[in-house]
């Protein structure tokens, strides 16, 4: 099985999106592997905590939930606090979010990590624009799909949120 795992690995081709056929070449260590899935957790956290509509926002703060402890639940009640909630449901507000850079360190366990972003609010042709930075740390758990397919626990999520003066 060993052998056939290397012959057939050695052997796949993928189809880029500009129509090109490629050898598959790069294998990447468990350390690489793990640093994307940090990422990309942290990323799964601004696309459910901060991606927001008057039609998903319930869905998207109980898929936050999975991601991580109660300081994501106390993220959720400050912003709740703060009426933006309210105003979506009123104001027929849109909420994105996109990440711009992830850092993790996997030197320490429990692994620390520092996310930046922004968040739009779209109300019409009306927008306001926050950055938003995030510190938290990182604990492995069980994966459960789809909930927390990585595997990963955030612990201690402290976003900080600034206006964007026009």
């Amino acid at each position: 099985m060993v052998k056939l795992n290397i012959y057939y690995s050695d052997k796949q081709l993928i189809l880029e999106a500009d129509g090109q056929v490629r050898k598959v070449q790069s294998r990447i260590s468990s350390n690489e592997a793990l640093k994307i899935e940090c990422q990309h957790h942290l990323a799964m956290l601004y696309g459910s905590l901060y991606t927001l509509n008057q039609f998903n926002f319930k869905n998207q703060i109980e898929a936050a939930y999975w991601l991580g402890d109660e300081s994501i639940r106390e993220a959720y009640r400050k912003y709740k606090n703060l009426g933006w909630y309210d105003q979506l449901m009123k104001d027929n507000i849109e909420i994105e979010s996109e990440v711009t850079q992830v850092q993790v360190d996997l030197s320490k366990y429990p692994y620390p990590a520092l996310i930046q972003g922004f968040i739009v609010f779209r109300k019409g042709y009306s927008t306001e624009k926050f950055i938003l930075n995030g510190s938290c740390y990182l604990q492995k758990t069980d994966r459960t799909f789809p909930h927390n397919p990585h595997g990963l626990f955030i612990v201690n999520w402290q976003p900080e949120l600034k206006e964007i003066k026009k």
